[in-house]
């Protein structure tokens, strides 16, 4: 033993560093294997769950933050992606909080190059304060820098959106970004809003359609395509 002892001290300190740092690099490797090889940062494991699903690769379009004053969703976060066909939504939950979307990919049918939604959700959650539904556009026609939206919410009541095309965040490619459009909750707007929120809950069979114009215009503030679309329940939506 004292032998063994006299032969580790006759070891240079630098060199004796070195080999317990390699041990321990082997070790967090062995870890990390023994794991499954869990994905480093957001955007791979949003890559992973694209290959698992057997989806993308799409262009990362943006992050987007669930803000004050949504409906509850069920994440906080969450990443968008194009894949030509379709739009993902990759959901990201911070803190000690656990749901049933954290770290799920939600593939978005478009509809003549076109998706009107609000955000994906698990169960539609409007709390005392809610005060505004998010909706997004998302469009192609890479030409369209302005959009008007004609929604009917309820019978004859058709509320206006009008924005610009947000710019996109993501990896620095050419992609355009999406129009945003924010909802004011209100007392007598609350449970249509309330019904067109559960047209993008995961689970959502019923309900009723939401049918839209959804208008285009270019930088000239021309008009470039004029489109009649309907929001509806995602199982009575085509699959994807």
């Amino acid at each position: 033993m004292r032998g063994v002892r006299r032969f580790f001290d006759r070891i240079p300190r630098r060199l004796r560093v070195a080999v317990d740092l390699t041990l321990a690099a082997a070790l967090l490797l062995a870890l990390y294997v023994a794991a499954g090889c869990p994905a480093f940062g957001e955007e791979n494991e949003f890559r992973r769950a694209e290959k698992a699903g057997m989806m993308g690769p799409s262009e990362i379009m943006d992050w987007v933050a669930v803000q004050r004053g949504w409906p509850s969703v069920g994440y906080d976060r969450v990443l968008i992606g194009d894949d030509g066909d379709a739009i993902l939504f990759y959901t990201y939950t911070t803190g000690r909080g656990t749901s049933s979307l954290e770290g799920r990919l939600l593939r978005r049918e478009k509809t003549e190059g076109l998706l009107l939604t609000p955000l994906p959700c698990g169960s539609v959650n409007f709390w005392q304060s809610t005060e505004v539904l998010p909706l997004f556009l998302f469009a192609d026609d890479p030409d369209a820098v302005r959009a008007e939206v004609l929604l009917r919410l309820t019978g004859e009541e058709t509320v206006t959106l009008t924005g610009d095309r947000r710019a996109s965040e993501g990896d620095g490619s050419n992609l355009p970004g999406f129009f945003y459009f924010q909802l004011p909750v209100t007392g007598a707007n609350r449970e249509a809003l309330e019904s067109l929120m559960s047209c993008a809950s995961t689970f959502a069979d019923y309900g009723e359609d939401f049918p839209a114009v959804i208008r285009l215009y270019d930088a000239g503030d021309r008009l470039l395509t004029e489109t009649d679309y309907v929001i509806r329940p995602r199982r009575r939506q085509q699959p994807g």
